[in-house]
């Protein structure tokens, strides 16, 4: 980024403050902040308010489970992730196989990148929606087969947690069904900063 000097056509670097933590927010639209009132409400900025957090958001609108996006997200060097990713998989009925395949891959592309092998990774069970029982494979399947591969992977990686989203965000935290409400990004941010206070003491310091 860049700035103006005053009184001088001169572009110089701008310096951003030092922050303790670079966090990557993952995800789809829930991430993104989709029907928030405004873009300082999204879970990423709840987060930068809340805890003082250098944090980037890189959700994006439909986006379902993709096992290389590991390496993507590896290559911004963060010092934490928070994986809250699987309702659009759920919405897509993704066979439940391949989503768990295409998970553990994320997981396995994140730690293989150069300097991830130890950075604390929060996966998030995809939140509740109106319609989680309305199609064949129901979204808490989704969450099951998250939390197999979680649980498995978790025997030999003390760094990778899980959060579920289906009980920190409450069926009135919802606008359309699917995405939160401000006060239900909200409580999200404090789940995650209360996970981090127990999983990862010293965090915020």
């Amino acid at each position: 980024s860049i700035r103006l000097t005053g009184g001088s056509p001169q572009l110089l670097p701008c310096v951003s403050p030092a922050s303790r933590q670079r966090v990557v927010c993952f995800g789809d639209s829930i991430v993104q902040g989709a029907f928030v009132s405004e873009p300082n409400r999204s879970l990423p900025a709840e987060l930068t308010r809340a805890y003082g957090w250098d944090v980037v958001n890189a959700g994006y609108f439909g986006h379902h489970t993709v096992g290389g996006d590991g390496a993507a997200i590896g290559a911004l060097a963060p010092t934490m992730v928070v994986l809250a990713i699987g309702t659009n998989d759920f919405g897509y009925q993704t066979p439940l196989v391949t989503f768990a395949a295409e998970y553990d891959q994320w997981i396995a592309a994140f730690r293989a990148s150069p300097g991830c092998a130890e950075v604390p990774i929060v996966c998030v069970t995809p939140t509740t929606r109106s319609d989680e029982m309305l199609l064949p494979n129901v979204l808490e399947d989704y969450r099951d087969y998250l939390r197999f591969v979680v649980s498995v992977r978790a025997l030999g990686d003390p760094n990778l947690h899980l959060l579920e989203g289906w009980d920190m965000v409450s069926p009135g935290s919802l606008t359309d069904g699917v995405h939160l409400t401000d006060a239900g990004f909200g409580s999200y941010a404090r789940a995650l900063g209360a996970l981090n206070l127990v999983r990862n003491p010293g965090f915020e310091i």
